[in-house]
């Protein structure tokens, strides 16, 4: 068993690092919500361009329906409970959408709409450039993982062609990535974030062919490959409950990597060329939003893990850049 644990921020590295307008945990708030009359529609998948970002629960029940944002899907989450997720396409860009369902029932939409850089890109990604060690930028979802975070691959789903045993490792190094602060940057080690990783497992991530994340699932962290739609290299889902404080406590998070994808282990193949993609570099991305992380704008921050493209035949992002490590020491 591997196992991570980095050393608290002293109170002048925070004063230092933390930015205000990344520090809000609650961006939308259910109860300055309101909404005009919601016209309810009777399917079991809808589009979430077709509902105000707030349902109330006495106009539209929406429990247990998929809603569909662009290439995001997800089943609304119980009472008091919230799902967020990602895809990962198969260009590098991503998309992300979150439901979040209220005590009342009433369902709260965020990030609607077409997030994707659409080639916006002019930088390479990840922390082994200059730039991503001077760019101080980072944003925050809300959610962050305050426990010890076991999670497990299930080996039996290794695309053919790939060693277990190299896949395993690009695995742990993207979770590495994350809770150990690797940079080329030359930053410290200063994030107080865990991880275990609990070996195989039999279990899935739960994540459907069509990219479905659900409800709820088993309390684990799952990486897994399988069936996922061609336009899709990658899919996340992660979710979360309300604590006092107002953040959003992660109880579990998955991924499912296309099987199908053109995927690479270890260091960039001399012959690399095309959509063909790391798998620690997909992780590294994917573990920063499974702690809480969110997207910064491709155009002006292309540089960091976090952007809004993963860039192919490369492993730049499992390098962090300064703005990734800043969010992470906000949150840890």
């Amino acid at each position: 068993m591997r196992r991570i644990r980095v050393r608290a921020f002293c109170a002048s590295v925070v004063a230092l690092l933390v930015i205000p307008v990344a520090v809000t945990a609650a961006p939308l708030e259910e109860a300055a919500l309101t909404t005009p009359p919601v016209i309810c529609p009777d399917t079991a998948v809808v589009d979430a361009r077709d509902l105000p970002r707030y349902v109330p629960a006495s106009q539209c029940d929406l429990s247990g329906r998929v809603i569909v944002d662009g290439a995001v899907r997800l089943i609304v989450p119980p009472a008091g409970q919230a799902v967020m997720g990602e895809a990962m396409l198969t260009d590098g860009d991503t998309e992300l959408f979150e439901l979040r369902t209220a005590p009342d029932g009433a369902v709260i939409l965020r990030y609607v709409g077409d997030e994707r850089a659409h080639g916006a890109s002019t930088a390479g990604g990840g922390g082994g450039s200059s730039g991503a060690c001077h760019d101080e930028e980072y944003s925050v979802t809300g959610y962050r993982d305050t426990g010890d975070h076991v999670w497990h691959y299930r080996a039996a789903t290794t695309p053919r062609g790939l060693s277990i045993g190299a896949v395993a490792q690009d695995l742990v190094n993207g979770f590495n990535a994350v809770t150990a602060s690797m940079n080329d940057c030359g930053l410290s080690d200063d994030v107080d974030a865990t991880q275990q990783y609990g070996g195989n497992t039999d279990s899935g991530s739960g994540i459907d062919h069509q990219g479905t994340c659900p409800a709820a699932g088993d309390q684990r962290y799952v990486a897994d490959f399988g069936n996922l739609p061609a336009s899709m290299l990658a899919r996340t889902c992660w979710r979360g409950v309300r604590t006092a404080d107002g953040w959003w406590e992660i109880t579990e998070a998955d991924t499912k990597i296309r099987s199908a994808a053109a995927l690479f282990t270890g260091t960039v193949p001399p012959s690399c060329s095309g959509s063909r993609f790391s798998i620690a570099a997909i992780m590294a991305h994917e573990v920063g939003h499974a702690f809480g992380m969110g997207h910064v704008d491709e155009k002006d921050h292309g540089d960091l893990t976090m952007s809004q493209v993963t860039p192919a035949c490369s492993t730049a992002p499992y390098s962090l850049g300064l703005g990734d490590v800043r969010g992470l020491g906000l949150l840890y």
